[in-house]
């Protein structure tokens, strides 16, 4: 009688290893957007001023490719989240919110792009003869003001987002339950706060507080998915080295076990 050895799954070992990846892309993602954040400077208010903020800041580029890193990791962390859903009760919701995910991420890189033409353009008004600055002053405006429509419907995507994320972590044990209520309360902050801000401009303290919640949100689920994976790791270890035992009866007269 011929026994095989029990082998680890490659498949499992794979998703160990895509686990870790997404975890430490979470992390990583969250804190490169949140110093993006921290880092850059307050640009609001009148073109004149705001032109001079950005002309004047020689980490503006910078900032705005750390910003881009940021989001692509997210996405791709994110995306893997919705993968740990499936064939799980949270699966449908986890579907739902992919598409607001991928709208997020294309309008965030928009809003990084047009912030990247606000540097040059605020860099050729400086640059400029005096005759010539009000074209670029104009110019820089509209950059400025295309930027502040691309963000406020980025957070209204990931807002949706979060929603559906929510909902999908509450209706299966997957991550712990306190990230989906944090990510529901997220999603609260930054739609309320990015709608009442067309009227009132202290409404985006709201948005900004659920955004500080979402990235303590994908830390938390970046977290969680490198421990699933160690533990993983783990259990598929102890049941390779897990002897093999099989009755001795078809190879012979006496009733033995044998170790493999």
């Amino acid at each position: 009688m011929r026994v095989s050895a029990r082998r680890p799954s490659v498949a499992a070992m794979n998703d160990s290893h895509l686990l870790r990846i997404a975890g430490g892309a979470a992390v990583a993602g969250a804190t490169a957007q949140f110093l993006a954040s921290l880092l850059e400077p307050d640009w609001g208010g009148e073109p004149g001023k705001a032109v001079r903020v950005v002309a004047d800041n020689s980490f503006w580029n910078g900032d705005r490719l750390l910003d881009l890193i940021g989001v692509f990791l997210t996405v791709g962390a994110l995306t893997v989240v919705g993968r740990t859903f499936a064939e799980r009760s949270g699966c449908e919701w986890a579907r739902v919110g992919q598409p607001f995910l991928v709208l997020m991420a294309a309008l965030g890189a928009s809003a990084v792009a047009t912030g990247a033409t606000m540097k040059v353009l605020a860099q050729r008004w400086a640059d400029a003869a005096p005759q010539l600055k009000q074209s670029y002053l104009a110019a820089f405006d509209a950059a400025s003001r295309l930027t502040e429509v691309l963000f406020f419907a980025a957070f209204m995507a990931l807002a949706l987002y979060l929603t559906a994320l929510a909902v999908a972590i509450l209706a299966h044990r997957v991550y712990a339950r306190w990230i989906g209520w944090t990510a529901a309360a997220s999603a609260i902050l930054v739609l309320t706060g990015d709608l009442l801000n067309i009227s009132f401009d202290a409404a985006f303290l709201a948005v900004l507080a659920g955004y500080v919640l979402f990235i303590g949100v994908l830390v938390a689920l970046g977290v969680s998915m490198w421990r699933h994976a160690s533990r993983r790791t783990l259990e598929g270890s102890a049941r390779t080295r897990e002897p093999q035992r099989v009755p001795q009866q078809a190879l012979g007269p006496h009733p033995q076990e044998v170790e493999l």
